[in-house]
């Protein structure tokens, strides 16, 4: 073989692997399988690319169904409230905007907000949701406030909306709605509940730490349970006050709401031993006081939601709250529509009424009679009512405590009360003599 031969057979063998392998599979017809095996090959490339993107895509869609496009704290203000966040921590805190519109905080702004949280229990599960490895964390600020969403993966998921409003019409922004959305992400129904403690500082720098409804201060640790939840508790001092709506129009009425310590709140248990009743002011927690908020569970099926609202009311430079102003305009139409069918069936009533004749009509001058005061004498309680919780020591201890609040406010205005609450508190020494 000369070397011209050999040049033509080794062309033939490079051009051979060369060849692609499709090209050998045509077929007799002339039909493209090379083509066809092309396509093929492109489909599966771009089956094999979609779920990177789809991957990807899934990456920046948060378990909310949120877009995470920032990974900045919030710091949003609507009206005189503002609200930040550790979006990492998945912490808030809450303040008021003063006349010279500087930032007064209503809860304790260290620590990186963590002190004041949400807590959720599960069947027997403690979580709390802010600084917590196994929570995930996504925050967004909305039209009128900001939402916090909380996951704990096969567990739940807890959304908080913080919405400003107004308490009065045609006034400020001054009002918090506070309204969280919990779901049962896990795989069967369970008993889900929800507890909020703040760590307040406002009544840290004045006489009381807190004030219920008329003013009462309170004087000790205490703690209010269902049905007897308190309207309003006010944190206050000379430059700002923040008031919790605990009751009435559309608010979760909570099964427990304790007054305390700090620390007699941040522990591992659900409720808080609210045995000590200590004061305020302790050797091991100096002036430290928070409010904590237990609401009642229930138990939800798997994706089941169920929702806890209530509200705090904030103001500056001396003012009052304006929250149980809020409470009593959303509910006074509803009062309203009822004196007015009654106005109605008056009116009806007089139209069918016969005209008297003058002479048969009394023309004696009606005594005048002085208006009643309203005086309860002797109160009784009948001790058949009574309850087994209402012979535990915390509970005879949290009946003087109020009593002791009261009478330190006003005695006269809170008369009807003191006698109601004394006349209980008899019964139950009569009953355990």
């Amino acid at each position: 073989m000369n070397m011209k031969n050999c040049k033509i057979l080794l062309l033939s063998l490079v051009a051979l692997f060369l060849t692609p392998v499709c090209f050998y599979g045509q077929g007799t017809d002339g039909s493209g399988k090379q083509v066809a095996s092309q396509q093929t090959a492109g489909e599966s490339m771009n089956q094999t690319q979609t779920p990177k993107k789809e991957k990807k895509a899934s990456k920046k869609q948060n378990f909310a169904g949120w877009i995470d496009t920032s990974k900045k704290n919030i710091d949003t203000t609507v009206g005189i409230v503002e609200l930040k966040t550790k979006n990492k921590l998945g912490s808030f805190n809450i303040l008021v905007k003063n006349d010279e519109n500087a930032s007064i905080p209503v809860i304790n702004n260290g620590n990186e907000f963590t002190t004041s949280a949400f807590y959720l229990r599960v069947n027997k599960n403690i979580y709390k949701l802010c600084s917590n490895l196994k929570t995930k964390v996504v925050t967004r600020t909305t039209n009128s406030g900001m939402e916090i969403a909380y996951q704990i993966d096969d567990v739940g998921l807890v959304v908080i909306n913080f919405e400003c409003m107004q308490s009065l019409e045609n006034g400020d922004f001054d009002l918090l709605k506070v309204n969280a959305e919990i779901t049962n992400k896990g795989k069967k129904s369970a008993e889900f509940s929800l507890k909020a403690i703040f760590d307040t500082i406002l009544g840290e720098r004045n006489e009381y730490h807190f004030y219920i409804r008329n003013q009462v201060p309170i004087l000790s640790e205490t703690y209010f349970r269902y049905p007897r939840i308190e309207q309003s508790i006010i944190s206050k001092n000379i430059y700002a006050s923040m008031e919790f709506l605990l009751n009435g129009y559309d608010i979760t009425t909570p099964d427990l709401v304790a007054l305390s310590n700090y620390a007699t709140l941040d522990t591992s248990t659900w409720e808080p031993d609210m045995l000590s009743y200590r004061a305020f002011d302790t050797v091991t927690s100096y002036n430290n006081s928070a409010v904590g908020i237990l609401w009642p569970s229930k138990r939800l099926k798997k994706d089941e939601s169920m929702n806890v609202t209530f509200y705090i009311a904030l103001a500056a430079d001396g003012r009052e709250p304006n929250g149980n102003a809020f409470i009593d305009r959303m509910t006074k139409p509803e009062e309203d529509e009822i004196v007015e069918a009654d106005n109605d069936v008056k009116e009806v009533s007089a139209e069918k009424t016969e005209e008297i004749p003058v002479a048969e009509k009394n023309t004696e001058t009606p005594a005048v009679s002085e208006p009643k005061i309203k005086d309860v004498p002797n109160v009784k309680f009948d001790i058949a009512s009574l309850s087994k919780d209402q012979f535990t020591p915390e509970y005879i201890q949290g009946l003087l405590n109020r009593i002791q609040s009261l009478e330190a406010s006003d005695p006269a205005l809170n008369r009807e009360e003191l006698l109601l609450l004394n006349a209980e508190l008899d019964a139950i020494l009569e009953a355990l003599r």
